[in-house]
Formats: C-alpha cells, sequence, structure tokens
C-alpha cells in the first residue's frame, strides 16, 4: 500500500522554507521511502524533493489551473515527465478531454486520475489503462474493483 502525502504551498505556489527536508527527513525516520510517494502540484517542490532525496517517488497532481500556469498541458506535461520516474495525477475532467494526449506524453504506467467519486465514474476510470486512482471514496472504488474483476473472470 502506498502512502501519498501532499505537499502544500502558499496560494501563490511557492513553497515553504524548508518544508521539502523537514518532509524527506520524518519519511526517512520512519522508513518509509519505500511506501510514501510525496505529491505536489508545483514542480520545482518535486524537484527539491528529488535533490534531496533522489530515490524518492514523488507524484505531480496536475488540473486546468496548474496546467496554465506551467504554459498550457502540452508543456506541463513536458515538464513533470522531465523529472524522473515522477508519477502524474490529471484531474478527472482535464484527464477526459486530453486522454490521449496525457497517456501518449506520460504513459500508462505513470498516469493516474483524481477524483472521480461516484461509482459509474470510478467504474469508467478503471477501464482505462492507468496507474491508479484518487478519490474521496475508497468503499465504492473497492466495491467496482471487485466488481470488475468478477465480470472479468466470467
Amino acid at each position: 500500500m502506498e502512502l501519498h502525502i501532499e505537499i502544500k504551498t502558499d496560494r501563490l505556489g511557492r513553497p515553504y522554507a524548508g518544508l521539502e527536508q523537514r518532509l524527506v527527513d520524518v519519511v526517512a525516520r520512519h522508513k518509509l521511502q519505500e511506501q510514501a510517494v510525496l505529491t505536489c502540484f508545483v514542480p520545482e517542490v518535486l524537484e527539491t524533493v528529488r535533490r534531496l532525496s533522489p530515490r524518492q517517488r514523488v507524484l505531480a497532481s496536475l488540473d486546468r489551473r496548474s496546467a496554465e500556469m506551467l504554459g498550457g498541458l502540452g508543456l506541463a506535461l513536458d515538464r513533470l515527465v522531465a523529472i524522473e520516474g515522477c508519477l502524474v495525477a490529471v484531474e478527472r475532467g482535464l484527464l477526459a478531454d486530453a486522454f490521449d494526449l496525457c497517456g501518449k506524453r506520460v504513459g500508462s504506467e505513470r498516469l493516474g486520475v483524481w477524483v472521480p467519486n461516484e461509482a459509474a465514474d470510478i467504474a469508467a476510470w478503471l477501464a482505462r489503462p492507468i496507474r491508479q486512482i484518487t478519490t474521496d471514496r475508497p468503499d465504492i472504488a473497492l466495491q467496482e474493483r471487485a466488481r470488475s474483476s468478477t465480470l472479468q473472470s466470467d
């Protein structure tokens, strides 16, 4: 099981001084380097994490606003993919609108969606070639995953 830890920034997207180092230290102290995935909307924060802890797994969250701040979706995806091994979780509406582009640039093994919460929406994303689904409703997601597994084995 993965433990996703989101690194927050201020409302302008600026990192809090020293937060990345403190988080990397806490993760190491609790021996969670393999389990933890540090996430953020801001590429510079993830690049800092990578410099501090080169093997630490990272995930970039992306929505329309953050893509625009990075110069548009194509440039945003290129920037995030340039962070070695960085997973990319795209807001469901944006990913639905640009699935082919995201899949081509990121690859299904690094691509995820957030935050479908309804059963039908979760089921639809389970049928797509993506790495992960981030949801506020894991109970529904687990039910849908079990249901889709049953349908596939029949």
